[in-house]
């Protein structure tokens, strides 16, 4: 059996970021060339590297900023250029952005038909753990099988599959992935830049066995080994009060400018006394 623990998609937003402002890039992309492609999640631009990695901006809001998206194959080839996944947490949080998507895995080669061992444990309850809702999704022909565990909703979901089935290299090898979001994504991100290498698998483990953990002898064996404490960021109040006026005035001057008869800074204040009457 051979283990190896990986990052799977990294994904960050500068929030400082107005529409109209372009956007900064971390160093080891400074020489990428770019072709524009098609921008989602309510972003109006959006270009693509030949590492394959997406950068979007102007959003539809003034508190969208730019956001950066690392898929696996991105972080593989940057890889290759000798630049360790977690260099781009790194990088990305000295810049000031926030981590808004965190898959984390790790790829277990050399045990026939691990995944569907999984699938069967989970769909006989045979798990400890939150996790709260299994879904199991079988290939046409039987052959792949992926569990996925809790909500994709959530701050925490966990897929369990047979990358080799998928990736064409047949049952042997399978991928144990956790998508992390929001607070958490934020805290772990934090965390692994404070860590060794070796602190990317021990982290991925703790998360895992805390959503789900079996009673299988391959399973303990692979997640062997103890857990590490990790945390949410603590949400400070002066950046509330910099949301509000850097964000929130500039949009309200924006809304004012275009549209003078609304009167809307008057609204504004209305809004907020009455609010804070009703607090009273």
């Amino acid at each position: 059996m051979e283990t190896f623990c990986t990052i799977d998609w990294i994904s960050f937003t500068d929030t400082e970021k107005q529409p109209g402002t372009g956007y900064l890039v971390p160093w080891y992309l400074n020489d990428q060339a770019t072709t524009p492609t098609i921008p989602r999640f309510g972003y109006r631009k959006a270009v693509t590297t030949p590492l394959g990695n997406v950068i979007m901006w102007d959003g539809a809001t003034g508190t969208m900023g730019v956001h950066y998206q690392y898929n696996g194959r991105a972080i593989t080839a940057l890889m290759a250029a000798g630049v360790h996944p977690v260099s781009i947490l790194v990088e990305h949080i000295e810049m000031g952005h926030r981590c808004s998507r965190l898959d984390l895995a790790i790829d277990v080669r050399g045990i026939h038909r691990f995944a569907q061992r999984l699938a069967m444990l989970a769909e006989m309850h045979k798990y400890r753990g939150t996790c709260r809702s299994i879904h199991i999704v079988r290939s046409v022909n039987d052959d792949g099988i992926t569990t996925y565990c809790g909500s994709r909703q959530s701050e925490r979901f966990a897929r369990l599959y047979d990358k080799g089935v998928e990736s064409g290299e047949g049952s042997d090898w399978a991928r144990l992935e956790m998508e992390l979001k929001g607070d958490v994504a934020r805290g772990v991100a934090r965390h692994l830049t404070s860590q060794q290498i070796g602190g990317l698998f021990l982290a991925t483990k703790t998360l895992l066995t805390a959503l789900i953990d079996f009673d299988d002898d391959d399973w303990r064996d692979i997640m062997g080994g103890e857990g590490v404490p990790i945390t949410a960021p603590q949400i400070k109040e002066r950046d509330t009060e910099k949301w509000l006026l850097t964000q929130v005035t500039i949009a309200i001057a924006r809304y004012d400018k275009a549209h003078p008869e609304r009167d809307i800074w008057r609204q504004f204040i209305d809004t907020v006394e009455a609010l804070m009457r009703t607090a009273n």
